[in-house]
C-alpha cells in the first residue's frame, strides 16, 4: 500500500482513507523548523504511528540536548524522524537510523547525494522539490527509498535569527512577530509569500501552493518510496480532499473531476520548480 506522510499541527485531525497510508508528521518543539503547531518533547501524539520533524540545524552546545531527545519516548516510538542536520545522524544509534529520513530541502538534488546518504544506513531521503521532474525521476529509477514532495507551500528560506523581531524593532512596527497571519510580498511579484517567526528562527515560506496530480503517477512509475504533503497551511477539508484525489490517482482511478473542481478553487496552484528549466 502506497504511504501518503502528511506535515500537521498536534491537534490537527488526520484524514482517514482504507486504500492509501497516511502518517501524520508532527514538528517537535525546540528541535523544528515548521509553522505547524509543535508537540513537546514530552507529548506523544495520540495518533499512531506518527512522524517527527527534528529538522533544525544545530549549535554544537546544543549537542546534549539533541541526544537526550533521542532517548525519550517520543522519538522512541515515532516511526520516522526527519533531520537536516548531520549531527542527528552521529548521533543516532544503529537500530535508530532505519527512522532517519535525510530532509535538507533544497539540497538533495542528485544521485550522487541520495547514495551517499542511503549507504548509511538510514530509512531513506527525501528529495529537493526545486529541481526538475525529470532530474526527479531520474533519481527515483537509479534509487530506492526515496520520498518524493507532492502538495503544500514550500519552505523557501530559514534563518536562525528572529528577523521579525528586528525589523519591528528597526521600524517602530506595530505588527506582532509571533502572529500566524504575516506575509511578505517582493515588488516585482503579487505572490504573498507566508512568514513565520518562532523562538528558533524565522522561516519563509512559497506564496503559490505545489500541486503534483499530473505528476504523481510518473513519481510512483519511476519508484518513490513515500509521498510528501505540507499540510500546515490548508484547511482540514482541503487535506481532505487532496489526499482523496492522490489516492485516486496512485490506484488509476478517473477524478478529473475532483481535480478540476480543486484547481478552480485554488488558482494558486502550480506544478512549483517540477516544471521549469533547473536552478542548480
Amino acid at each position: 500500500m502506497e504511504t501518503i506522510c502528511i506535515s500537521i499541527g498536534k491537534n490537527d485531525p488526520v484524514p482517514d482513507r482504507s486504500d492509501v497510508r497516511i502518517l501524520p508528521v508532527y514538528a517537535l518543539k525546540g528541535f523544528s523548523f515548521s509553522s505547524a503547531v509543535p508537540v513537546e518533547e514530552e507529548e506523544r501524539p495520540r495518533k499512531t504511528p506518527y512522524g517527527l520533524m527534528i529538522n533544525r540545524l544545530f549549535r554544537e552546545e546544543e549537542l546534549g540536548e539533541v541526544a537526550a531527545m533521542l532517548e525519550r519516548e517520543t522519538a522512541q516510538q515515532a516511526e520516522v524522524l526527519y533531520f537536516a542536520d548531520p549531527a542527528v545522524l552521529s548521533l543516532a544509534e544503529n537500530f535508530f537510523r532505519k527512522k532517519l529520513i535525510y530532509r535538507p530541502e533544497t539540497l538533495l538534488a542528485c544521485a550522487g547525494d541520495v547514495s551517499f546518504w542511503l549507504d548509511t544506513g538510514i530509512r531513506g531521503v527525501s528529495l529537493s522539490p526545486v529541481i526538475t521532474v525529470q532530474e526527479t525521476e531520474e533519481i527515483l529509477r537509479k534509487c530506492r527509498n526515496c520520498e518524493v514532495m507532492i502538495h503544500g507551500k514550500q519552505l523557501l528560506s530559514v534563518s536562525a535569527r528572529k528577523l521579525l523581531s528586528a525589523y519591528q524593532t528597526a521600524t517602530h512596527g506595530s505588527f506582532d512577530p509571533a502572529s500566524i497571519s504575516l506575509y511578505l510580498e517582493e515588488e516585482t511579484r503579487s505572490e504573498k509569500m507566508p512568514v513565520k517567526e518562532t523562538e528558533d528562527g524565522t522561516m519563509v515560506f512559497s506564496g503559490r501552493e505545489l500541486e503534483c496530480f499530473d505528476r504523481i503517477r510518473a513519481f510512483q512509475m519511476a519508484g518513490a518510496m513515500q509521498y510528501m504533503i505540507a499540510g500546515e497551511h490548508m484547511s482540514p477539508k482541503d487535506r481532505e480532499t487532496v489526499i482523496g484525489i492522490y489516492a485516486d490517482l496512485l490506484h488509476g482511478r478517473e477524478c478529473r473531476s475532483a481535480i478540476g473542481e480543486y484547481r478552480r478553487s485554488h488558482p494558486d496552484c502550480t506544478e512549483g520548480f517540477y516544471a521549469e528549466k533547473t536552478i542548480l
